[in-house]
């Protein structure tokens, strides 16, 4: 089973938000920009600041390309 794309702790009032993909530079797909949607939409009212780090030695690479290759994507 795979890893969660999002790590999420919360500590007081602090989230701690980890993206977990380092195997491919944390790049965001399809699964990760809907992950971090869902994150983002439904933060909890105690939550005052949030930390967005990266797990491995990059934060992220930006899009995942071959996924948007491998779906025949376009730029329009």
């Amino acid at each position: 089973m795979n890893e969660p794309f999002l790590k999420i702790e919360l500590r007081d009032s602090i989230a701690i938000v980890t993206l977990n993909r380092s195997q491919k530079r944390n790049a965001l797909d399809e699964q990760a920009i809907a992950a971090l949607d869902d994150f983002f939409s439904t933060v909890p009212t105690n939550v005052r600041a949030i930390v967005l780090a990266a797990a491995g030695p990059h934060f992220c690479a930006g899009l995942d390309l071959k996924e948007h290759h491998d779906k025949e994507r376009s730029a329009i």
